[in-house]
C-alpha cells in the first residue's frame, strides 16, 4: 500500500575516538569500491572484536561500517546481522540522544523494510520515534518518511486501527506546519482513504482519495508514476460506493500510464486490470470485463509461482464473469482450477479451502445445482466450525450461505434456524449498521416471505434498506435491491400504496445501468407488473414492458449462438412478453368500453 523512499541516506560511518578501527584490508577495499571484499573484512574484523570481550561501544564502528557496506553489495541478510549487533551496542553504550544510536535504528529499519518484517518494524519504529521525535521539535516533518512506514508496517499485521491513528496525525503534523497541499500531505490523505475503505468507510474515505488526487495532478507531471495509485486508491473507494462509472474513469487512466511505463511492474498491472475488470462488470459490460480479467490472469500465472493464492482469487474473479455471461461451463471450468489451486498448495484446515469451495457452492447453486451446492455448502461450514479460533465473521455467512441454498431448495424451515445463527454471529462480530449485516438480514426476511410469514419478515426488510441507505450513496443499486425486496413484500400484505413509490424509486437508479443490465431490466418489469396486476396504468406498463423487452433483447444479442445457455438466458423472460400481451388487451378492452 505505501511505498517507502530512501529512509536513510547510505553513507560510511565515520571513526570515533576510542573504538576498533576499520583495519587496513576493509580501507583497501573500500577505496576500490570492492563492496564484497570490504563486507567481507568487517565481517572478520567485528567477529574478531566481539571475541575480546570489549566493554562499552569499542566494535560500534565496524558494525555500523559491516552494516553500510554489506547493504551496497548488495547482501541485505549481512547487512541485517551487522545493524543488530549495532543497534545491541549502542542501546546498551549509548545515551538516548546520541547519533550513533539513530544511525544504527536507520540500517536496521532499512534491512527490515527491504525484508518485509513488518511485525518486528512496529516497534522498532516505535522506538526510534520516541528518541527522535524530542530532537526533531523543530522540523517534525523530517520523520514522516518513518510515520508513513509505521502506518504501513500497522496495516501489513492487520492493525487497521494503528495505522489510522498514525495516519491522522501526519495529517495533522503537514497541516500544523504549513505544509497543507504538498504531495506529502496527499499521499497522508490517499492512504488514509485506503484504511478507511477497508473498515467500510468508504464515504469518509471518498473526500481524502479526490483531494489526494487532486493535488498529485496539480504537482506531478502527468506521466509520473506515482500518480498511478492514488487513481487506484480513489477508484477503490469509487467501486465500493457504486460509482462505476467514475471508477472505471479513473481506472482507465492508471492503465493507460502504467502501460506507457516499459520497466512498471507486471504485477502492479495485472492489479489494475482486476479492479478495472471489477468496475466494468459491474457496469452490465461483462464481455469488456472478461479480456481485463484473463490478462491479468496471465500476468500472474507468468510471474507468481503456480501456487499463490492470487491465481486462484483472479480464476474466481474469473468465474464470476463468465457465469453473469452465461457462460456456465467455462465459469464452472475456472472456478474448479481456483479450488485445485488450494487443494494442491494449501494445507489442510486453510482457511483459503473453505473460500475456494464456497465460492464453486455458489457457482453451482446460481445454475441450479442446488443439491451439488447444499454438499460443498455443508463442507464449509465444518471446515469453519472446526477452525481455532473461530472466524465469527466466516463462520456467519457459512450459516447463511447454507441457508441461502436451502431456501433455493424450498426447505425454508430447516434454513430458518441456520439464518438466526449466522445473524447472531455477524450481529456479535459487526458493529450495528454494518453493511454486511444488511446480506443476513435480506436472506432471513427471504426466508420469512417465502413462509408466507411476511409481517414477520418486514422488519428485516427495513432493517436491511437502513443498513444500505447509511452506509452507501443513494444511486447504489444495492439499495434499489433493498427496495425492491421491501416493495415485494408489503405488496403481498396488499400494501400497494407503499409498495409502488419505492419500485419507482428503485427503478429510477437502475436508470444509471446500462439499459442491457439485469437490474434495469428487472426494475422495468417489476414496476410493468405492479402497475398491470391493479390495472392503474395499463399505458405506463406497457411502455415499461417495452424497455424491459429492448434491454433483454440487447442482452441475448451479446450471446454469440442461439445455444442451450442462450435460450434458457430467453426463457427468464418469458414474463414480459406475457405481460405485454396481458396489458395490451386491458388497452385494448379499455378502448371497447369507451
Amino acid at each position: 500500500m505505501f511505498w517507502l523512499a530512501g529512509i536513510v541516506a547510505m553513507v560510511a560511518a565515520p571513526q570515533t575516538a576510542g573504538r576498533a578501527e576499520l583495519t587496513p584490508e576493509a580501507l583497501a577495499a573500500v577505496a576500490r569500491k570492492d563492496w564484497p571484499a570490504a563486507a567481507a573484512a568487517l565481517d572478520k574484523a567485528a567477529a574478531a572484536c566481539a571475541a575480546t570481550k570489549p566493554a562499552g561501544d569499542y566494535c560500534l564502528d565496524l558494525y555500523l561500517g559491516g552494516a553500510n557496506i554489506a547493504w551496497r553489495v548488495p547482501d541485505v541478510a549481512r547487512s541485517e546481522k551487522f545493524a543488530r549487533a549495532a543497534l545491541d551496542i549502542a542501546n546498551r553504550s549509548l545515551p538516548a540522544a546520541h547519533s550513533d544510536r539513530e544511525v544504527a535504528y536507520n540500517y536496521l529499519i532499512r534491512a527490515l523494510v527491504e525484508t518485509e518484517k513488518h511485525a518486528e518494524l512496529v516497534p522498532l519504529l516505535r522506538s526510534y520515534l520516541a528518541i527522535a521525535e524530542p530532537k526533531r521539535t523543530a522540523q517534525p516533518l523530517s520523520l514522516s518518511p518513518y510515520y508513513f512506514q509505521l502506518a504501513e508496517s500497522l496495516h501489513s499485521t492487520d492493525d487497521l486501527a494503528g495505522a489510522e491513528a498514525v495516519l491522522r496525525r501526519t495529517i495533522a503534523l503537514y497541516e500544523s506546519s504549513g505544509e497543507t497541499g504538498k504531495i506529502g500531505h496527499a499521499r497522508a490523505m490517499s492512504d488514509l482513504a485506503v484504511v478507511l475503505r477497508q473498515t467500510d468507510r468508504a464515504r469518509e474515505a471518498e473526500p481524502l482519495a479526490r483531494r489526494a488526487l487532486e493535488i498529485y495532478i496539480a504537482q506531478l507531471p502527468a506521466t509520473d508514476v506515482r500518480m498511478i495509485p492514488r487513481y487506484r486508491v480513489l477508484a477503490l473507494v469509487l467501486n465500493e460506493l457504486g460509482k462505476y462509472a467514475e471508477a472505471e474513469s479513473a481506472l482507465r487512466k492508471a492503465v493507460a500510464l502504467a502501460e506507457s511505463i516499459p520497466d512498471f511492474s507486471r504485477l502492479g498491472l495485472s492489479t489494475l486490470y482486476t479492479s478495472l475488470a471489477f468496475a466494468i462488470d459491474k457496469q452490465g459490460r461483462l464481455a469488456e470485463g472478461e479480456p481485463l480479467n484473463r490478462k491479468a490472469l496471465a500476468i500472474q500465472e507468468a510471474s507468481l509461482p503456480p501456487g499463490s493464492e492470487q491465481i486462484a482469487e483472479n480464476y474466481t474473479n474469473l468465474a464470476w464473469n463468465l457465469q453473469a455471461q452465461g457462460k456456465y461451463v467455462e465459469a464452472e471450468a475456472a472456478i474448479r482450477t481456483s479450488v485445485r489451486l488450494r487443494e494442491t498448495y494449501l494445507k489442510l484446515g486453510d482457511p483459503g479451502l473453505a473460500t475456494g469451495y464456497e465460492a464453486l457452492a455458489s457457482i453451482l447453486s446460481s445454475q441450479g445445482r442446488r443439491e451439488e451446492a447444499d454438499t460443498l455448502y455443508r463442507r464449509v461450514l465444518a471446515m469453519r466450525e472446526a477452525e481455532k479460533p473461530q472466524n465469527l465473521e466466516n463462520l456467519a455467512f457459512a450459516y447463511s450461505n447454507l441457508a441461502t441454498n436451502l431456501n433455493e431448495l424450498k426447505r425454508y424451515e430447516e434454513a430458518e434456524p441456520l439464518l438466526r445463527k449466522g445473524l447472531a454471529l455477524a450481529e456479535r462480530y459487526y458493529p450495528a449498521g454494518h453493511p454486511e449485516l444488511a446480506i443476513i438480514y435480506e436472506n432471513l426476511a427471504d426466508n420469512l416471505s417465502w413462509q408466507q410469514r411476511f409481517t414477520e419478515s418486514e422488519p428485516f426488510h427495513r432493517k436491511a434498506l437502513a443498513v444500505r441507505q447509511k452506509g452507501l450513496p443513494a444511486t447504489h443499486p444495492l439499495i434499489a435491491n433493498a427496495m425492491i425486496t421491501l416493495a415485494r413484500n408489503l405488496e403481498s400484505q396488499k400494501r400497494t400504496s407503499e409498495a409502488e413509490p419505492l419500485m419507482r424509486q428503485a427503478r429510477a437508479i437502475y436508470q444509471n445501468l446500462p439499459p442491457s443490465h439485469p437490474d434495469r431490466i428487472s426494475g422495468d418489469w417489476t414496476l410493468a407488473g405492479l402497475l398491470r396486476l391493479h390495472r392503474a396504468s395499463p399505458a405506463e406498463a406497457r411502455s415499461l414492458y417495452r424497455r424491459a423487452e429492448s434491454g433483454a433483447m440487447e442482452r441475448m444479442r451479446s450471446f454469440t449462438a442461439f445455444d442451450s445457455i442462450a435460450q434458457a438466458e430467453l426463457r427468464k423472460y418469458a414474463p414480459i412478453f406475457s405481460g405485454q400481451i396481458s396489458v395490451a388487451w386491458q388497452l385494448s378492452q379499455d378502448a371497447t368500453k369507451r
